[in-house]
């Protein structure tokens, strides 16, 4: 499983030149890292299992390198809610702690 971190570290380092537009950039060229990490993504068993979107046309969509820029996006969500869901499991609480009453009125 890739690491949220670990990609952002990759991506940050791996990119010479860093575009910056409004909130969503249209028709930028990515560079061959940046492709081989969303093939690899969107390759991804639980990529291609999600019900979040449809797969058959984001991988269309990734062939005929269409609408990348949103396939990327798609990647980030994917790549956050993976790292929420994985931080979130790691959370050790014992929700069957034993009530205490306020000691300071005894």
């Amino acid at each position: 499983m890739i690491i949220l971190d670990d990609i952002a570290k990759e991506y940050i380092q791996g990119k010479t030149n860093v575009i910056v537009l409004n909130k969503l950039c249209l028709n930028v060229n990515y560079d061959e890292n940046t492709m081989n990490l969303i093939s690899e993504i969107i390759n991804e068993t639980k990529f291609k299992e999600s019900n979040v979107f449809n797969f058959k046309n984001i991988n269309d969509d990734f062939n005929n390198k269409q609408n990348i820029d949103k396939i990327w996006l798609l990647c980030k969500y994917y790549l956050m809610i993976e790292g929420f869901k994985k931080r979130y499991n790691s959370i050790n609480i014992n929700l069957e702690a034993e009530e205490k009453s306020n000691l300071l009125n005894s």
